[in-house]
């Protein structure tokens, strides 16, 4: 029994020893622990930054947050334009040239020889404005009252003239009160041909002895022509399309058959 009251005491003495040198001297033993889990120190690792010392309330979470990055304060880079290359801006559909169009009308030249008649004309504007074209007209005549002769009287004759020729022009697109309209002014060449028809009676002292005569007479001349079309651009009308509606002023002149001319024109374009 004594022996084991014996052992006893002798570990007792042995752990009394133990803690009041250590206390005194310090301790070659490991260091305590934090209750976290974390080694009580006061030294950082050299990898952790100035920034980013542990914490003692938040353990190793970096003390100073993190700046944060205003991107409204960036200015967007310029974009870098190619300038050797052109620049074609395209022009609003309502000033927009049309290209191929066709156009014929019916209307009245106010001189001997037209009256009223029908014109048409095919052409094609070029993008920067410059329009060439064909011209016909075909007219149904008026009386040509001015037939004396030196035998006798000329009754009932009858003028006819008729032109086929070329157009050049400029044309300008403009936008008013909405719509999409053009003004060409343009002027040209070609033939003009007139047939003169009549019953010829010819009077003398004593009547009736001569029977009537027909005269037919042609004339071919070369005709030369100034005017200006003004026209509206229908782009959609119920079911048709890319329609024209305008009209034609123009004069024509070939030595003593002039005359003005305005005709009202109907057309497309493509």
């Amino acid at each position: 029994m004594r022996y084991p009251l014996l052992a006893l005491l002798l570990l007792s003495a042995h752990v009394a020893h133990a803690q009041l040198f250590g206390r005194m001297g310090g301790s070659s033993e490991s260091p305590a622990f934090h209750p976290q889990g974390l080694p009580v120190t006061t030294v950082a690792p050299a990898y952790i930054s100035r920034d980013d010392k542990p914490s003692p309330v938040t353990g190793f979470e970096p003390v100073r947050p993190e700046p944060y990055l205003d991107l409204s304060s960036i200015t967007p880079p310029v974009p870098v334009v190619n300038t050797s290359l052109p620049h074609v801006t395209p022009l609003p559909s309502s000033v927009r040239r049309l290209g191929v169009s066709v156009m014929s009308g019916f209307g009245y030249g106010f001189s001997q020889g037209y009256g009223f008649g029908s014109t048409s004309r095919l052409g094609y504007t070029f993008p920067f404005g410059l329009y060439l074209g064909f011209i016909g007209l075909l007219s149904l005549g008026t009386d040509f009252s001015s037939g004396v002769t030196t035998v006798g009287i000329i009754n009932r004759p009858w003028l006819r003239n008729n032109i086929l020729g070329t157009e050049l022009g400029f044309e300008v697109p403009m936008n008013l009160f909405g719509g999409q309209f053009a003004n060409r002014a343009y002027a040209g060449i070609g033939c003009l041909w007139s047939s003169l028809n009549s019953n010829a009676t010819i009077t003398f002292e004593i009547p009736g002895l001569i029977p009537p005569v027909e005269l037919n007479m042609n004339i071919n001349s070369i005709f030369y022509t100034a005017g200006n079309v003004f026209y509206y651009r229908i782009p959609e009308f119920f079911i048709l399309r890319n329609l024209l509606v305008g009209i034609d002023v123009r004069y024509v002149f070939a030595n003593q058959r002039s005359g003005l001319l305005a005709v009202p024109m109907l057309g497309v374009y493509f």
